[in-house]
Parts: C-alpha cells; structure tokens; sequence
C-alpha cells in the first residue's frame, strides 16, 4: 500500500479535505486517514490530489482538463466528520496529483503539465 498526503485532497463531486492522507493500492483508493502528525511510510506531495470518478480515468491529461472545463473552482470544504461518510464512495477512485496549484484562485499554476496518477 502506498501513503501519500497533499496540502488538499479534492473530491470530485463533493468538495475538499485539508491535510489528508490518502491510501493507495495498485492506483486506486483504499483508505483516507487525517494527516495528525507523521503517518508512517506516508509521502508528502505538496500541492493537490483530487480523487477522480472512474469516467474521468482515461489518462491524466484528459482528466485533469475535465475537471477544469467542468467549472473546477473552489469547492465546499468536507468536515473530517464526514470525511468517514465518503470513504465508500471515494474506494476504486483514481488520484491525479497537481504538483503546482494556486489556492487563492483554484487552479493549476500556469496552465501546468505535470499533473500525473499516482
């Protein structure tokens, strides 16, 4: 199992958690963990991981632009509380990981190319 954690974890669909671990086995989702602390074997990639449905896995290019011709701007923010409710439905999605992602404005930095699976 991989570990890997991002200042955002953007769930397609339902908003974004801060500072949250994601699990990964063979590319897809397994677990979402809060990042309290050092989590073991857990890798820090700054920037933003967005959980993608399996419509959108074609290839990360591809995806990465439909989520931002689908009016990627500044989702709701998901309260741990119900982070645990969307556990279920976040299992067998893919994570594509936007290394240079401007906050402020919600959007990758310069027209960024480096998005990628993880």
């Amino acid at each position: 199992m991989k570990r890997v954690a991002a200042h955002y974890l953007y769930i397609v669909g339902h908003g974004y958690l801060k500072q949250w671990v994601v699990e990964l086995q063979e590319g897809r989702v397994v677990g979402l963990v809060p990042l309290s602390g050092e989590v073991e074997d857990t890798l820090w990639m700054p920037g933003l991981i967005a959980l993608c449905p399996e419509e959108l896995v074609a290839d990360a290019a591809c995806a990465a632009q439909k989520l931002l011709d689908s009016g990627f701007s500044k989702p709701s923010v998901v309260s741990d509380a119900l982070a645990d409710e969307l556990l279920p439905l976040c299992r067998g999605r893919r994570a594509l990981y936007f290394p240079r992602f401007n906050f402020e404005e919600w959007r990758p930095v310069g027209e960024t190319q480096h998005m990628q699976w993880l």
